[in-house]
């Protein structure tokens, strides 16, 4: 599909948004505030405009589900997943479920198959094969993602950073001689960092969802997981991909449809 048309798309989901929220919302609902990471080019600044897939899939969502958005900010994954926990009506597009996040937030519905993978140079000789061959090597990753809590079960040790573009810039200085990524988001980091990337070996999988706080309204947490259902049901979520020119790598981590 030409890129064109997708901008177009975004730019009418996005009209769309604020028109629904405005005129349809109901006095009772006051509003989400949706917290994003800082991530290039799924979370990015263009034309002065806050994009990328994971502002445009929240928008959408809201969007259909008629559920106004008061805010989209862009913040430290960490500070996000403390903030939307401990706080009143935040959301956040993308969160790793586990066990010890269980009742933390209000799970809303699945966003992404999340392909925990090692990447390493293009072209590098013998690359990891196995986590005994990651115990051996210099490993990045992004502190408190799912790929992180998977090193840690492991026994591996890493150098840990707040934003997952960090991690090509590490492999590209030679600070470390693989990371440790979300498949999608792992080959974003290459490309933001200019390198070239060879998925070594596939580390962990599991569902990322859309969160928010466990106080939020339960008609508006099921209106939002009907909407958000319906967009990978019906393909609404390609565009946005492909917008963000990730549409190569996106049929693998697309999450199941419910």
């Amino acid at each position: 599909m030409p890129l064109r048309p997708c901008l177009s798309g975004l730019a009418l989901a996005a009209a769309l948004c604020v028109a629904v929220s405005v005129v349809d919302a109901s006095a009772d609902d006051a509003g989400i505030t949706i917290l994003v990471g800082r991530s290039p080019p799924s979370v990015r600044w263009e034309d002065g405009k806050l994009t990328g897939y994971w502002v445009e899939l929240p928008r959408l969502a809201a969007a259909r589900a008629k559920v106004p958005i008061r805010n989209i900010e862009p913040v430290p994954y960490v500070r996000a997943l403390r903030d939307v926990a401990a706080g009143d009506d935040l959301c956040h597009p993308f969160v790793a479920r586990t066990p010890a996040r269980e009742s933390h937030y209000r799970w809303i519905a699945p966003t992404r198959r999340i392909v925990i993978s090692a990447f390493v140079i293009a072209g590098t000789a013998d690359p990891p094969r196995s986590a005994d061959d990651l115990k051996h090597r210099e490993i990045g990753v992004q502190r408190d993602t799912f790929g992180d809590a998977t090193l840690i079960a492991l026994g591996i040790p890493a150098t840990r950073v707040t934003d997952t573009n960090q991690l090509g810039i590490l492999l590209a200085h030679d600070r470390v001689s693989a990371y440790v990524a979300e498949y999608a988001s792992g080959i974003s980091a290459a490309k933001q960092a200019g390198i070239v990337v060879d998925e070594a070996m596939q580390v962990s999988e599991t569902l990322g969802y859309f969160v928010c706080s466990p106080s939020l309204d339960t008609a508006v947490a099921e209106r939002l997981t009907r909407a958000v259902n319906e967009i990978f049901a019906q393909g609404l979520d390609r565009p946005l991909a492909e917008a963000d020119g990730d549409s190569d790598a996106y049929e693998r981590v697309r999450p199941p449809i419910q």
